[in-house]
């Protein structure tokens, strides 16, 4: 009779957990119908599970509610662009050197990662090079420690490695003979305070 009972005590084990399931899922659907162009995946009023959100956002009041943010993530303030989502990412891979006479130091640098949200109705940035359709980020993999990965931006720079198809950045390529910087659209960071900009610095697209 053991292993009937153990079959049994199983089956309402599975029972229970999937009535959750089923609330869950309602929950969802009846979320989804208030916001049906998308739903923000991270911690909120009533998530029992969530996504953890390294990003600081500054969203309009019209942005938070197509997509059900929390009020905490609105600024009024906030003029330009539909949303800016903000955090510091280490670098995919970290320089280690002689330091302080010690060989197994090492140094991650943080960067600073800016989404913005535009309306491309009303925006229009214009492409450094119009012929770009998509472009996507080569993600690191092992090839760039030992190349051509690691030197691949010479390469491209001195005309020997041409860019294949979503490679090249539209707004802002990488050098290279073919490339005339003046047609670049750049795009600026300032850090304002009290009507004075502290500082600035360029962007380029990682996405």
């Amino acid at each position: 009779m053991l292993p009937v009972l153990m079959l049994c005590a199983a089956a309402a084990s599975a029972i229970l957990m999937a009535l959750p399931a089923r609330a869950a899922t309602a929950a969802e659907e009846a979320r989804m119908k208030q916001c049906p162009e998308g739903d923000y995946g991270g911690p909120g009023t009533g998530a029992t599970r969530f996504y953890q959100d390294p990003y600081v956002w500054f969203v309009s009041r019209d942005f938070a509610r197509r997509f059900c943010m929390p009020e905490r993530f609105v600024d009024d303030t906030l003029t330009g662009a539909l949303a800016v989502a903000v955090r510091l990412k280490p670098e995919e891979f970290a320089l280690c050197g002689m330091f302080m006479a010690r060989s197994d130091q090492c140094s991650a640098k943080q960067r600073l990662r800016m989404d913005v949200y535009i309306d491309n109705t009303k925006a229009n940035i214009p492409k450094a090079d119009p012929s770009v359709r998509f472009y996507m980020e080569k993600p690191h993999s092992s090839g760039w420690l030992v190349g051509p990965e690691g030197k691949r931006d010479d390469f491209r720079r001195r005309g020997e490695m041409p860019d294949v198809e979503g490679e090249r950045r539209p707004f802002s390529p990488a050098h290279s003979k073919t490339v005339n910087e003046k047609t670049w659209t750049h795009l600026l960071y300032l850090g304002a305070r009290y009507g004075w900009a502290t500082g600035a610095d360029n962007f380029v697209e990682t996405y």
